[in-house]
């Protein structure tokens, strides 16, 4: 455990503190909380008792003066040696006889970018200010009013129509992020306070390199290197940018002698830029050689890069996009930073405060510059990601669009019965390139499923019996259905999978533990890449707006939970316990799903996480207060449904906007992963006009709007996975069974006689023998619909024939392992 000893100092509700003691948790953080002080009987003071930590309160109305109390906090603090004090939401300026004590290791957070907007309405000010940006600071404590030295920063957009609430809440997000990363910096010397003394390594600032595309704090940092007397060599607009703002800059082809080129594809990539960068100041050699070629070393290079990714999501064409792939900035980017001994690299706004920290306490550390260049790898390696990535897409997207036209030109004419499902959907830059679909015949259209032609639509062969004008598999019952149901892979459909991927993380938060206490864990953001077409959202970026951080099993559950409620057009609601559905409803509203939903296993509900495919009305609110519930997510809520739910302390509340899903999905293995098309709810066998009817008679449309309702339902249940429904409810659910008997005689238990009698069911995959659907005939079930496929098919229809029963043979599979 780290030596390095933080004290906390909070006023109210604790967030902050609770982020930083979470990170301090982790045994490779470098600091430790070892008290928490308030001055006032705050919430804040619970969090740190629930985490074990000491706490302490000095109340100013138990002193006799101000600085009688300033005092008494020092000596409070003292008690417990800090290496650093945080004020994390502390509301009290500190005066003198504590900062005599302390101000040279005290911080605090501030919810603005000082020195703009100071004081407690920071927030309320930018926003009438009518800024465009806002952002949060942290600052060492001085006897002002955050007035003290900046040494870090973060930057926030301000969204139209942000309220102060709404603004708050996304600057809280960053605060937290900031305060978890600048504690840590302080820890291991890379973010001096103006305070501290010299540190060895220190190299001063002469002269630096600046070119940025994101000109965010640019004429601020000028300022600040001008004033430090530093000589700053910039390029283009950003030369432009700090000239308007009365700094003086050296041009970059003043240095090379060379003008910019190219439409500004040339600029920097010249021996006299690179030959200041790469020198390494610690070999006489180097030294040597830059003097007899007249070349001044960089002592700074400050540079971020052309918005690729930006460009991409905003639907540019390939040239623009192209010409947004920045070669100049990551050369000069790990130039720098293979170059850290000699040369200190930035490349975010966000560090700026610490290059003014640094200026002020002549230059960087060693160890500073070390870190600081593994950040710029880090951040190249996200944008080279980010470019493969798409140049990937790019290729996939033109190899198919070349596939398409030879299908387009051969394809055979369907019958009139239906139509012929053909090819999926493949990614290019985050947009599904569909491969058209062959025409439909005279009663059926063009079909842009998730068959490929090569299956030769064996569900449509079968129930062209239905004869012209009917859909296929309703006019009769396949002869075979063995022969007419398929669900083998076809050769070679993975040849769409892209031949390489890559993708970036970023770890975003510091988990309590894993699947169990004794593991360590963390969330990570995807940074850049992945799987052409993947996820463009995604429960890692879901708001929290009330109760405790999310666990590392909240979110595995909250994943699959969000998954099955997406499956549904109509209002829907899942409750998740262990991965698997307890319950999964549709409803006219979301309140009523949700009733429905619950009514299923009341009993396992308890501690569950429910997702809803609508914004929480308070009526549905209202319903889920009563019971422990581990997490809701939804798109949104009703003020009213924040106002019940956020009174449940401990109840989690997420806010995650529906994003598609992307077409691929990876699963890690050991040595490597496998990769797949997702399974997005649209094969030609999800639609009941193409059912087989294999048994029994046609079902009435309220008994085929259920069967089409657990078909959907249960492909969010584990495999082996048996589903009962009734009225768009599921009603009994057995899962992860390893042979289906046993997951039909689950359902039908949980569903219990009752409700069993007279209800529909699904099965994922075929029934290998007759027996698990003899249990479902057995419990009163009078229709089932399943893939088919079996080579006892034969004895699974003449079961059903025999029980009276209504079976639907789809062709399509939804193991869900």
């Amino acid at each position: 455990m780290s030596s390095y000893r933080v004290v906390i100092l909070a006023s109210g509700t604790g967030t902050l503190a609770d982020a930083l003691i979470r990170a301090c948790a982790d045994p490779s953080y470098p600091a430790r909380v070892v008290a928490l002080g308030a001055d006032r009987p705050a919430e804040a003071l619970d969090v740190a008792r629930g985490h074990g930590i000491a706490t302490f309160s000095v109340y100013p109305a138990d002193f006799p003066s101000r600085s009688a109390w300033d005092a008494g906090l020092a000596s409070a603090v003292a008690a417990f040696n800090p290496d650093l004090v945080v004020s994390a939401g502390f509301m009290r300026i500190l005066g003198e006889p504590f900062l005599a004590r302390f101000g040279d290791r005290t911080i605090n957070t501030h919810p603005a970018l000082l020195p703009a907007f100071p004081g407690a309405h920071a927030v309320r000010d930018a926003l009438a200010a009518g800024v465009t940006a806002t952002g949060c600071s942290i600052h060492q404590v001085d006897s002002g009013v955050d007035t003290g030295p900046v040494i870090a920063q973060r930057r926030v957009d301000v969204l139209a129509g942000d309220t102060e609430a709404s603004l708050h809440e996304r600057i809280k997000v960053e605060e937290r992020g900031m305060l978890v990363d600048a504690v840590a910096r302080i820890a291991r010397g890379e973010l001096p306070l103006p305070a501290d003394g010299p540190a060895p390594g220190r190299r001063p600032i002469h002269r630096a390199l600046v070119s940025v595309s994101d000109k965010t704090g640019l004429a601020a940092l000028a300022r600040n290197l001008a004033e430090a007397g530093v000589e700053i060599v910039s390029t283009g607009s950003t030369a432009s940018v700090i000239g308007s703002a009365g700094v003086a800059v050296t041009p970059v082809e003043a240095v090379t002698g060379f003008p910019e080129c190219l439409g500004g594809r040339v600029k920097t990539l010249h021996p006299r830029i690179h030959a200041g960068i790469l020198a390494d100041l610690r070999k006489s050699g180097h030294a040597d050689e830059l003097a007899a070629l007249g070349v001044a070393p960089f002592d700074l290079v400050v540079v971020n890069l052309y918005p690729f990714v930006a460009t991409v999501a905003s639907g540019a064409s390939p040239d623009e996009c192209v010409e947004q792939i920045d070669i100049g900035g990551p050369a000069m980017l790990r130039a720098a930073a293979k170059n850290f001994p000699s040369v200190a690299v930035v490349t975010s706004p966000d560090r700026y405060g610490e290059i003014a920290a640094a200026l002020a306490a002549g230059g960087f550390t060693l160890e500073a510059r070390r870190n600081l260049a593994r950040d710029a790898f880090q951040h190249t390696a996200n944008y080279d990601v980010a470019v493969a990535t798409w140049m990937t897409s790019e290729s996939l997207a033109a190899a198919n669009r070349g596939v398409d036209d030879a299908v387009s030109r051969t394809a055979a004419t369907p019958c009139a019965a239906g139509s012929v499902d053909r090819g999926a959907a493949v990614a290019a830059n985050a947009d599904a390139v569909h491969r058209a679909g062959t025409a439909g015949g005279a009663d059926g259209p063009a079909d842009q499923g998730a068959a490929v032609a090569a299956n030769a639509d064996p569900v449509h062969r079968a129930g062209t019996a239905g004869g012209a004008g009917g859909p296929a598999g309703q006019g009769g019952a396949a002869t075979s259905p063995s022969e007419a149901v398929g669900v083998d892979a076809i050769p070679g459909a993975g040849d769409e999978l892209p031949a390489w991927f890559g993708v970036t993380y970023q770890r975003s938060a510091v988990l309590r533990y894993g699947e169990n206490p004794h593991q360590a864990a963390a969330v990570f953001e995807q940074v850049s890449g992945g799987l052409a077409g993947g996820l463009t959202g995604g429960l890692a970026r879901a708001v929290l707006l009330g109760g405790k951080p999310m666990s590392f099993n909240n979110y595995g559950d909250a994943d699959a939970a969000w998954r099955a409620a997406l499956d549904f057009a109509e209002p829907c609601v899942a409750i998740i316990k262990h991965a698997n559905p307890c319950g999964i409803a549709v409803g006219r509203t979301i309140a009523e799903a949700h009733s429905k939903a619950h009514a299923c296993d009341p009993l396992s509900a308890l501690g569950g996480v429910i997702a809803a495919n609508r914004p929480v009305s308070a009526a549905m609110a209202e319903q889920v207060a009563p019971v422990f519930t581990e997490v809701i997510i939804a798109p949104d809520y009703e003020p009213a449904a924040l106002e019940i739910l956020r009174a449940k302390k401990n109840l989690r509340i997420l806010r995650l906007a529906v994003a598609p899903l992307g077409f691929f999905e990876a699963k890690p293995i050991s040595g490597g992963t496998l990769v797949q098309e997702r399974d997005l709810f649209g094969a030609p066998g999800d639609r009941s006009a193409r059912w087989v009817l294999a048994a029994g008679t046609p079902a009435a449309p309220s008994v085929l709007a259920d069967l089409e309702f657990a078909w959907k339902a249960v492909r969010s249940v584990k495999s082996n996975a048996i589903l009962l429904a009734k009225d768009g409810a599921a009603v009994g659910v057995g899962m992860g069974q390893v042979n289906r008997v046993d997951s039909a005689i689950l359902a039908a238990r949980r569903a219990g006689a009752e409700r069993a009698r007279g209800a529909v069911a699904a099965s994922d995959a075929f029934f290998p023998f007759a027996d698990g659907l003899e249990v479902l005939i057995n419990a009163g079930v009078t229709a089932v619909v399943e893939p088919g496929g079996s080579v006892r098919d034969a004895e699974v229809v003449a079961a059903a024939n025999a029980g009276g029963l209504t079976l639907y043979f789809t062709g399509s599979r939804h193991f869900y392992h």
